[in-house]
């Protein structure tokens, strides 16, 4: 099934079959400069303090573990959500979550500075008269070049961003919407135009809005709605993309007869959008929730976008999407691999590349799944692989995200006290001077042991499948052998290696030839 999109922009201005009633355009606020941990206008106790509640049981007494340790972000019980950015131009991860009780609530940020592995506090966000829910982070790059890292969060019945520069010297508070909201997305521009978007949907109604931010300190601008009276949960999901391209898409069941997905588009960074278009064709009547979507950071005339979302059957969820390669017309991709209970996507683009990583949920057996593909490859999804270590919960969805090159997935477990955890293609804690490893262009090799008396481990991971070959030199260039040559599928492969009686002690070159090119390590033979 092929959707062109070819109808004209319409402005924020302007009525149409989705705002029968008009854009009802709202201007919030300008930013306050403020250095303060307390949210605006609220009063109470001067520190937050944390009080656990108890929710009903979820899943299974026991599990069983997949990969290598995940990492603990933080022993905090996690209340509603976890998001979690990568600074692209830094490598540096930041990680939000809110804590669970009913009063005294905060959001909380740590940071890793060392792809991952360890963690530390960054910033805390706090509502001294209540709680605060289902936080969400971006890290974007103003006009002037400046790198902010926007937090959001609803609190005191307001929803908000909170935004300050990774050496936390400028920080600023904005309002975006005065009152509380049922359901909200976020995305950040990739380029130099700046913008951070937002669409929420305001509490009690099922409209979906829009609204922009240029960090410039004019705070939000162009707020209105987008569609009005979707008759269900509109589930709205916001991406763009390098060159002015914004989408938004939500379930609608108010212009079809059973629920769809609809789309509207920006080219203009959010300033106008076309009238919405139908993308999906659900001719079996099932629910449709938990929408995401992402477009890989090219020009807007070049992007590669994907619109998961997931069909509530009678008998079970299952997890379809739709993509393109254009921006224009857009394509079923079909429906990923059945495990029982797909539901609850997140997916996430690279803003320096085209590379995209998928987590979503899976139950039976509170699974945390994750695939990856290219924009050159939108159907190429690699067999989804289970990627936590414990059972997580089935509240609200994972997060998707990459750790450098690596598909990367940070999730909240159930079975440890509602924390959060993070994981990654290739995440390994080698012991020092036993294990090498290099990692470049989204491909890895690990090395294990190294130095090796006669036998060692090469664990080579790949985003992209392709052939691949692993030879094996001496230090005067000599071949020694071809451990594989192969075509293989992304993901992590594993092959033994072991050196004959008759090589000498010393340096030896592992050398990976994939997708066009060579990747050299050192091995050294000890006897």
């Amino acid at each position: 099934m092929i959707l062109v999109f070819a109808s004209a922009a319409i402005a924020a201005g302007e009525y149409s079959a989705d705002t029968p009633n008009g854009p009802q355009p709202y201007q919030a606020p300008p930013p306050v400069c403020s250095n303060s941990d307390q949210v605006p206008d609220d009063e109470g106790y001067t520190s937050p303090v944390i009080y656990n509640n108890e929710r009903p049981p979820e899943g299974p007494e026991t599990w069983e573990r997949d990969w290598g340790e995940d990492i603990l972000i933080h022993a905090t019980h996690v209340g509603s959500n976890q998001d979690i950015a990568l600074d692209e131009d830094t490598g540096d991860l930041y990680a939000i979550f809110d804590t669970d009780h009913s009063t005294m609530d905060s959001c909380i940020v740590y940071r890793s500075q060392d792809s991952g592995y360890t963690w530390t506090f960054w910033r805390t966000t706090y509502r001294p008269s209540g709680p605060m829910y289902d936080p969400m982070i971006e890290v974007v790059r103003d006009s002037c070049g400046m790198e902010w890292v926007c937090m959001f969060f609803r609190s005191n019945n307001k929803l908000w961003m909170r935004r300050m520069t990774p050496d936390q010297g400028r920080h600023f508070w904005e309002l975006i919407c005065p009152n509380d909201v049922d359901d909200y997305d976020i995305a950040g521009e990739a380029d130099t135009a700046g913008w951070v978007y937002v669409t929420y949907v305001p509490a009690g109604t099922k409209d979906v809005r829009v609204a922009r931010n240029a960090l410039s300190g004019d705070g939000w601008v162009d707020d209105h709605a987008l569609f009005t009276n979707t008759e269900i949960d509109p589930y709205p999901a916001i991406s763009c993309a390098t060159g002015g391209l914004v989408s938004v898409v939500f379930s609608d069941a108010r212009m079809t007869c059973n629920t769809e997905i609809r789309h509207r588009k920006s080219t203009d960074y959010g300033f106008s959008f076309s009238p919405s278009e139908q993308i999906t064709n659900n001719t079996s009547g099932a629910e449709l929730t938990w929408t995401d979507m992402a477009y890989t950071h090219n020009s807007s005339m070049s992007a590669a976008g994907w619109i998961f979302t997931t069909f509530e059957l009678s008998g079970s969820d299952n997890l379809s999407y739709y993509y393109t390669i254009d921006t224009v017309n857009w394509t079923y991709g079909g429906t990923m691999p059945d495990t029982g209970n797909e539901n609850m996507p997140s997916i996430y683009a690279k803003k320096s590349g085209n590379s995209v990583t998928l987590a979503y949920n899976s139950t039976p057996g509170d699974s945390t799944l994750c695939s990856w593909t290219t924009g050159s490859n939108p159907t190429d999804w690699p067999t989804p692989i289970r990627i936590n270590d414990y059972p997580s919960t089935g509240y609200w969805p994972s997060a998707a995200a990459f750790n450098g090159s690596f598909p990367t997935v940070l999730y909240t477990s159930y079975s440890e006290d509602y924390n959060c955890f993070l994981d990654w293609l290739n995440n390994s804690s080698p012991a020092a001077d036993k294990t090498s490893m290099f990692i470049l262009d989204g491909v890895s090799v690990t090395i294990s042991p190294n130095p090796f008396t006669d036998f060692t481990s090469i664990l080579v991971t790949t985003l992209q499948s392709g052939n691949l070959s692993l030879k094996i030199y001496d230090i005067a260039g000599r071949l020694i052998d071809i451990p594989v040559n192969r075509f293989v599928e992304g993901g992590a492969h594993s092959t033994g290696w072991t050196a004959g009686e008759n090589l000498s002690p010393g340096v030896y070159f592992c050398v990976l030839t994939h997708g066009g090119k060579q990747y050299t390590q050192r091995m050294v033979l000890v006897r």
